[in-house]
């Protein structure tokens, strides 16, 4: 009963379920069994999800191939990843910075 297709969907507080079916997700995955029971995180594109207020998640399907989905507990996890400093770049060939 846990789900297998699940699809992702940012900043769409009103969606429905005709537009979480039809509509292109931020990230679509398919979870196995092991994913599901053991609680595996999913890997999801960093640029997607750079200014979120609001996430959905549509179970299209689900591993028992019923009509009912069971979802025991769902874990949301973010990070800023690495940063870098704009003010550190230099033209290719700059050796001293600005007015060397």
């Amino acid at each position: 009963m846990a789900p297998r297709k699940v699809r992702v969907f940012v900043n769409r507080p009103s969606l429905g379920f005709s537009e979480a079916e039809s509509d292109p997700a931020e990230a679509e995955f398919e979870l196995t069994a092991e994913a599901a029971t053991e609680g595996r995180p999913q890997a999801l594109r960093v640029a997607k999800f750079a200014s979120v207020s609001s996430v959905a998640l549509f179970f299209a399907d689900n591993l028992g191939g019923g009509e009912v989905t069971r979802v025991s507990a769902i874990a949301l996890e973010g990070s800023a990843g690495e940063t870098f400093n704009v003010a550190e770049i230099k033209k290719v060939g700059e050796e001293g910075g600005a007015g060397a």
